[in-house]
């Protein structure tokens, strides 16, 4: 096996354990490694929708950004990477129906709150093109601004990084309400 080929091979492994992480730390269980789907005591009147984790090695694929127009399904494709420096990072990209296509929204990182809501924020502070924040609450939806100044943003990065790098299960406790 090459180098190349166990490299894609340990980077979708991980990817696989953060959205495992992911789903624990969330309202969703995963189901069949990929689709979150509610957690039944988590019910209430107000009905979580489905979502699909997809772990990734690379870019998101066409097939992919086809099935989200057409099952009409919200994706978050994960994505696992290692910097410069050999440190893991986490990277996300929303894929979300409207109208029969597909809306993408990359490059975002998860936040975490004291509450450990977990929240999926721009990767860069003042981008050009303002990227909308999304939280997982019965559903990913689009959600205001979470941090309120920038230590509390690189606190709340560092933190949903640490929960969703744990690894079996430790710290991916469920969310505290």
């Amino acid at each position: 096996m090459s180098s190349k080929t166990k490299n894609r091979e340990v980077a979708y492994t991980r990817a696989i354990q953060i959205c495992q992480n992911l789903a624990r730390l969330t309202v969703y269980e995963l189901i069949g490694g990929q689709i979150l789907l509610p957690k039944e005591e988590e019910g209430t009147s107000s009905q979580p929708r489905p979502l699909v984790l997809l772990p990734v090695v690379d870019e998101v694929s066409a097939s992919a950004v086809e099935a989200v127009a057409k099952i009409g399904t919200t994706f978050v494709a994960v994505k696992s990477t290692l910097d410069a420096e050999g440190d893991e990072q986490i990277e996300f990209t929303v894929l979300t129906p409207k109208n029969g296509k597909t809306t993408r929204h990359g490059k975002l990182r998860a936040w975490c709150d004291g509450k450990h809501r977990i929240f999926l924020v721009p990767d860069g502070v003042g981008d050009e093109e303002p990227t909308p924040c999304f939280q997982f609450d019965k559903g990913l939806r689009k959600a205001a601004q979470p941090w309120t100044d920038e230590a509390d943003r690189i606190r709340g990065l560092e933190l949903a990084r640490t929960l969703l790098l744990a690894s079996g299960g430790e710290g991916a406790e469920s969310r505290h309400d």
